[in-house]
């Protein structure tokens, strides 16, 4: 499900997003969409009451382009991002 926003920025805000968004290879749009999902409760607080809720949520509001890789990876519920990222990377710049 999609809406439209109408938003009023000053001239000089409106073009260092329209900069930031054209130098990223994305729309102003997936911009505001990525600080949505950045300031959600989800973020702030990983105990979130409804979890169902939250997951039919995600799914409704997911971009096409998550969408479109969502399910690729899955891990085990144990699986330390960061620290396997940390691994990765030591080795690498070894």
């Amino acid at each position: 499900m999609e809406t439209t926003l109408a938003i009023q920025l000053n001239e000089i805000a409106a073009q260092i997003m329209y900069d930031y968004a054209k130098r990223n290879n994305k729309t102003v749009s997936e911009l505001i969409e990525e600080y949505a999902y950045s300031i959600s409760p989800k973020t702030d607080n990983a105990e979130i009451i409804d979890n169902a809720y939250w997951e039919k949520y995600l799914e409704e509001n997911m971009t096409p382009r998550i969408r479109k890789i969502s399910g690729i990876f899955r891990a085990d519920g144990d699986f330390d991002y960061k620290e396997r990222a940390t691994e990765y990377l030591t080795e690498k710049h070894r």
